[in-house]
């Protein structure tokens, strides 16, 4: 800090004083408001990660474990949680924003519209590996699959939702943006959730 003699102001201190006065402020004035705004902009900042905080909460709840999630390409996101006593599964589609699916009713039977399935292989001599795992349902006739693939030939991980309609006639491919995956569906293997090979037939 500089320090001024009293008797001899600065043209600095001058001018800063002109500026205030320009302003109809004094300094007090204006350092009040500089604070002022402050306040506001760290609230506004409070309130932002408040917002993104109630986003989570809506696609997890608190008890809720979360077994696989990302966000699709067009930018929706997915979500595949159970309750963490195993009560129940649920699956949520939506924007980041709002919920627009959530699929079945959060109860034990909840475990029944569920089918996983699921295909491994380790890397042996000229075979490569692989660790394809698949979770199914019906919405409104729509199968939704789930998918986890691991291809150890191309070294590829691959994530989305496949919808079927009719005899296994694809509608869509939703794709999992990669740098958003979080989990995955190995750990429904042994869960106790019905097994088929549907997805492999």
């Amino acid at each position: 800090m500089i320090l001024l003699e009293k008797s001899k102001p600065s043209n600095c201190i001058f001018l800063h004083k002109e500026l205030y006065r320009i302003n109809s402020g004094t300094f007090f004035d204006v350092l009040i408001a500089d604070i002022n705004f402050m306040k506001h902009y760290i609230l506004f900042g409070i309130f932002m990660l408040c917002s993104l905080n109630a986003t989570a909460r809506k696609y997890a709840k608190p008890n809720e474990q979360v077994i696989l999630s990302f966000n699709i390409t067009d930018g929706h996101k997915m979500v595949l949680s159970k309750d963490s006593s195993d009560e129940y599964i649920v699956f949520r589609y939506g924007t980041p924003g709002k919920v627009e699916i959530e699929y079945p009713r959060k109860d034990t039977s909840s475990w029944s519209k569920f089918r996983y399935s699921f295909h491994m292989h380790p890397a042996m001599h000229e075979n490569d590996g692989a660790d394809f795992n698949y979770v199914s349902f019906y919405i409104d006739k729509v199968r939704y699959v789930i998918f986890d693939e691991w291809d150890g030939e191309s070294n590829t991980n691959e994530h989305g939702i496949y919808l079927y309609t009719g005899q296994k006639q694809k509608i869509k491919d939703l794709k999992a943006a990669p740098k958003t995956v979080k989990g995955s569906l190995i750990e429904l293997r042994n869960s106790g959730i019905e097994e088929t090979m549907e997805d492999f037939e």
